[in-house]
C-alpha cells in the first residue's frame, strides 16, 4: 500500500537557475513524450519510482525486524527449555538419592 500511496502529494521543486530566455539563450524544446516517473498504472492505482522505493525499503525493514523478533523468541524458548530440563534433572537426581 505504501508503494501505491506515497506519490499522492507533489513535492515542491524550485529551479535553481534562471530560465534560458533571461540569459539570452534559445529555449530548448521539450521532448514529445516527456520523462515519466510512473512505473505501472492499473486503473486508478499508479506506481511511481518513489513509491516503489518506499515500498521496497519498508518491506526490507519489516522483514529484518520480523527475523530479529523470531530469533529472539527462539532464544527465549531455548533458554526456558534448558532451565526446565535442568530443574527436572536436578529434581530426578534429588529423588533418586532418597530411595
Amino acid at each position: 500500500m505504501l508503494g501505491l500511496g506515497s506519490d499522492g502529494v507533489l513535492s515542491l521543486v524550485q529551479l535553481r537557475t534562471p530560465p534560458p530566455a533571461m540569459m539570452g539563450l534559445p529555449n530548448i524544446p521539450m521532448s514529445l513524450g516527456g520523462y515519466s516517473y510512473l512505473v505501472m498504472k492499473l486503473g486508478p492505482l499508479q506506481l511511481a519510482r518513489k513509491g516503489l522505493s518506499v515500498a521496497s525499503t519498508s518491506a526490507c525493514l519489516t522483514f529484518t525486524v520480523c527475523c530479529y523478533f523470531l530469533v529472539f523468541v527462539h532464544l527465549c524458548f531455548c533458554i526456558a527449555f534448558d532451565i526446565f530440563f535442568c530443574l527436572q534433572k536436578k529434581k530426578y537426581e534429588f529423588f533418586s538419592t532418597l530411595h
